[in-house]
């Protein structure tokens, strides 16, 4: 076997940084096809409608496998609170330098002092809302990493279960999950504390203790060998293939029958049943994945700049310029349309972490500088 087929295993679990590679560029093809006018674009019940509607669906769970990741690579970490620190300073950084910027290119009319205000404060202003829910769960985050070191592995299970059961299948049925309406559908940090509990959960004991001991359980775990590595994906689309059928076929399915078109878009959001159990799979999926060689160091850089790509796209005065701009594109035929659309979202995560590599040179040359 030649020297370029021997993979190498390391301390660090670089399927976790593929993993973290690709979940922004799940996040990055969201907003192109919602913010990016695609979705709006497209004609009802096209294929195309189908197609992307399913890339989107497929995408929907990047959130939940970024708490996850979080949860699975912290539980065991040493924490300190001086990451609270590097947090704000490097989204203050990206916000302040690109107000400046759209007010010196005149981007919009939004570019007030008011804003050059927000830009100081990031988290507490909410500029970013995932930053803002981070920020709660690097606060209590001694907390669950202590729970989930020292508490009966059953107590923390019934927790877990408890909480899916009383927010995420409560939240599908409309009359009984008006009281839900105040967390956000997920946007908020309960919903990454929980995804972080659960994430260390897998990584103290493991996927097959989440499983309740009921029958179907016992039936999944006859084998004493792990499902591998192809049924956690093959999990992972069937999930997405359910949630894709409630949210695109039961509007035409009551409008065909009934009349009247009903949509269900419950299952496409981040505290979604089908959204939990996917990220869970794709967790599964990448976890002690072997890395060729002479990929690991680009897989170790895109990773490492994976939350600046979020930072500078989702900066308000960059999103504003990236709405509506990829509207043609849902007009597209669905074999042109979507290999364009990953495409695009794999050059701007590209260009993304170039200028952030460029900024951790400079921040370097300074710091050498002193």
């Amino acid at each position: 076997m030649s020297n370029n087929n021997i993979t190498l295993k390391q301390n660090r679990d670089l399927g976790m940084d593929c993993l973290r590679i690709l979940s922004m560029l799940m996040v990055l093809i969201l907003h192109l096809i919602m913010p990016g006018g695609i979705q709006a674009s497209l004609r009802s019940f096209s294929v195309e409608y189908y197609a992307v509607h399913y890339l989107l669906v497929l995408c929907f769970c990047a959130v939940d496998c970024f708490a996850l990741l979080s949860g699975y690579m912290g539980c065991q970490a040493h924490f300190s609170y001086r990451k609270i620190w590097k947090l704000w300073t490097q989204v203050a950084f990206y916000t302040i330098s690109l107000f400046l910027i759209a007010h010196l290119l005149q981007w919009n009319a939004k570019v007030t002092y008011t804003e050059l205000l927000k830009a100081f404060f990031p988290i507490t202003s909410r500029h970013y809302w995932y930053v803002s829910a981070y920020f709660w769960l690097c606060i209590t985050m001694p907390l669950c990493n202590y729970l989930l070191l020292q508490c009966d592995k059953i107590y923390i299970k019934n927790f877990l279960w408890g909480f899916f059961l009383l927010w995420c299948i409560v939240s599908q049925i409309p009359l009984l999950s008006d009281s839900l309406e105040e967390l956000h559908r997920g946007f908020c940090g309960t919903w990454i504390i929980y995804m972080y509990m659960l994430g260390g959960f897998i990584r103290r004991y493991g996927f097959r203790s989440l499983i309740p001991n009921c029958i179907v359980s016992r039936f999944f775990l006859m084998s004493q060998q792990s499902p591998s590595r192809r049924w956690y994906f093959i999990f992972y689309l069937c999930f997405a293939t359910l949630a894709w059928f409630f949210a695109t076929w039961t509007p035409y399915l009551s409008s065909k029958f009934l009349h009247h078109e009903l949509r269900y878009y419950r299952m496409v959001n981040y505290i979604s049943p089908a959204m939990v159990f996917m990220s869970v799979c794709l967790l599964a999926f990448f976890r002690n994945l072997s890395i060729y060689r002479r990929c690991q160091p680009w897989i170790s850089f895109f990773a490492s700049t994976s939350f600046a790509v979020y930072l500078i796209h989702c900066e308000d005065h960059v999103l504003e310029l990236l709405t509506g701009a990829f509207s043609a594109i849902g007009k597209w035929p669905c074999y042109y349309s979507l290999p364009a659309i990953i495409f695009i979202a794999i050059l701007i995560f590209v260009g993304c972490s170039c200028m952030d590599y460029s900024r951790q040179l400079i921040w370097s040359f300074f710091i050498h500088r002193k």
